[in-house]
């Protein structure tokens, strides 16, 4: 059985058939504040996103003021100037800064190149009236008129508040149903799925995606990148603060286990969702029905009797002669009266599709049972060397293979290897007794000449 790891890697591989799919349920547009030089609560960002000269070096390390000056004998302009996010939509710009006597200071947003006004000094809030995506948003400082001394401008926050409508897209690899694995060291099918989740946004950029089984979020992970701290600096607030020009990631990709023997086995509903850090939601459903299987049933352990529920009447009781060494034929069959067979597979198969084991060829596997009956009344086990055919059918075809006999106890222990074949097929464990009623059992089965990869 190859373990869990090799699985993972056939499935995100696409050698096995991994479930994929980018349809994205319908979310609300969300906002997202991006700041520069100071945070929403006035605690410096450090260094600068800004392009440009003339405006020292930037945001002040330390308190994360930006100033500029100008005197009579410079009057060159000074600009900076910050890139709006592709994707988004500018809608506000809030500033706090101070601007010295002589000044022209001009703040200039995106698409419609005109100036945000007017300024005052103190914290403004400026709505503005882009609609496309993308863009810059331009400070500008230069002298209101040559005569100007010590121009100056110190400006502490800068917020953009951007509006990000489109939501995530996203592909997921690693789903099979039914949903689980075998695992060597417990011998149960217990092993978790790993889910391989591959994302993109066009916008604010992805935050998260989460694993949902029946309505319920089970297991979830954080997108992760160096571009993006991925952390909102008002963690309390009900908006989103970043940083601007830490642009989070737009494309990225996590794997997320879950544990599937925390649900009942059968039919389950599973989503895949993500979310960016505007709020928006793309999710992803399985096409087809989706189901969990930890204890998978290697063989029928239930016995298909012809007594009593095919409508075959009993006969009376005769006295047939004895057959050599008892068993059917013998003195046995006649008092094996409802037989009762019961046989499964106790070897370990490769593996459990469509459940069926698949078995590989040229290999011997161990089957158990036992048979009983109702001798005076009462269910005992059936005589030992009771014989149990063997029988193997192929389509339409049945063949009889050496029969086995029974061990003390009534119980069948009996090694099969399969053919050098590829296939699907039958096996069949048949007891019939002296007055014509049987009991069988059939055990589907998948014969396979590939090897486990090891």
């Amino acid at each position: 059985m190859p373990s869990v790891g090799r699985i993972h890697k056939l499935w995100v591989l696409g050698i096995a058939t991994a479930a994929v799919g980018a349809n994205a349920s319908t979310a609300s547009a969300g906002d997202v504040w991006l700041w520069a030089c100071q945070g929403p609560a006035g605690q410096p960002l450090g260094g600068s996103p800004f392009e440009g000269s003339g405006f020292a070096d930037g945001c002040d390390e330390a308190g994360g003021v930006l100033r500029g000056e100008l005197t009579a004998q410079d009057q060159t302009e000074r600009r900076l100037r910050a890139t709006v996010p592709p994707g988004t939509k500018l809608a506000k710009v809030t500033l706090q800064h101070t601007v010295g006597s002589g000044a022209l200071y001009t703040v200039t947003a995106p698409t419609n190149e005109q100036p945000l006004g007017p300024l005052v000094n103190g914290e403004q809030t400026l709505p503005v009236s882009a609609t496309a995506g993308g863009g810059e948003l331009k400070l500008s400082l230069k002298c209101a008129s040559s005569a100007c001394e010590n121009a100056s401008l110190a400006v502490g926050k800068i917020g953009l508040n951007v509006v990000d409508d489109s939501k995530p897209t996203l592909a997921v690899g690693g789903v099979r149903s039914p949903g689980s694995d075998y695992n060597s060291s417990t011998a149960r099918y217990d092993l978790p799925m790993m889910f391989d989740v591959r994302a993109s946004d066009s916008g604010s950029g992805l935050r998260r995606a989460d694993i949902l089984i029946d309505g319920a979020v089970v297991a979830g992970a954080a997108f992760d990148g160096d571009a993006c701290p991925a952390e909102d600096l008002s963690p309390g607030s009900p908006q989103v603060d970043l940083a601007l020009g830490a642009q989070c990631v737009m494309y990225d990709g996590v794997q997320i286990p879950v544990a599937t023997t925390a649900f009942a086995d059968g039919p389950h509903t599973l989503e895949v969702r993500v979310t960016d850090w505007a709020g928006n939601v793309g999710s992803w459903t399985p096409s087809a029905p989706w189901s969990i299987l930890n204890n998978p049933d290697l063989g029928s352990p239930t016995a298909t009797l012809n007594i009593g529920s095919s409508g075959i009447v009993e006969p009376p009781q005769q006295n047939p002669s004895p057959g050599p060494g008892g068993g059917v034929g013998g003195a046995q069959s006649s008092s094996c009266r409802t037989p009762r067979l019961s046989v499964s597979l106790d070897s370990k198969p490769l593996r459990i599709s469509k459940r069926r084991p698949v078995l590989l060829a040229k290999k011997r596997y161990r089957f158990e049972g036992r048979l009983t009956c109702v001798v005076n009344g009462k269910r005992r086990s059936a005589p030992k060397s009771t014989r149990i055919e063997v029988l193997n059918k192929v389509g339409r075809k049945t063949v009889s293979k050496p029969a086995t006999r029974l061990r003390s106890g009534g119980k069948i222990n009996v090694l099969l290897k399969t053919p050098n074949v590829s296939g699907s097929r039958t096996l069949i464990f048949r007891y019939r007794n002296a007055s014509g009623q049987r009991s069988q059992v059939s055990i589907r089965v998948t014969i396979t000449k590939r090897a486990p990869r090891r």
